[in-house]
């Protein structure tokens, strides 16, 4: 993806990401298909979300706005060690691309 391109995409991304809620619960990049890409438990879901595709921070972080569709989330008001489950569950069951699956 060309740098104009990918800069247009982000901004796209981070439109998306920026409607989330500021609480705390789970959100999940997927791509054209529907497919995760990656899902992970934030404590200020909009804040989480818009880091992953804000900048160019790693190689995954391209990957992933590169191919990117969407964001969608699940708020939960929970403690941190409930979120920390929730994402386990989640991450086993869908298997979502970009994430390290050996920490799951």
């Amino acid at each position: 993806m060309k740098n104009a391109s990918l800069k247009k995409k982000r901004k796209q991304l981070v439109d998306k990401a920026v409607k989330l809620p500021a609480k705390p619960g789970v959100y999940l990049w997927i791509d054209e298909d529907n497919q995760p890409l990656y899902l992970g438990k934030a404590v200020n879901l909009k804040k989480r979300a818009k880091h992953h595709v804000q900048t160019n921070h790693s190689k995954i972080a391209d990957k992933l706005t590169q191919e990117a569709k969407s964001v969608v989330h699940q708020v939960m008001q929970t403690t941190p060690d409930e979120l920390s489950k929730a994402e386990k569950v989640r991450v086993r069951a869908l298997k979502p691309k970009y994430n390290a699956l050996t920490f799951y």
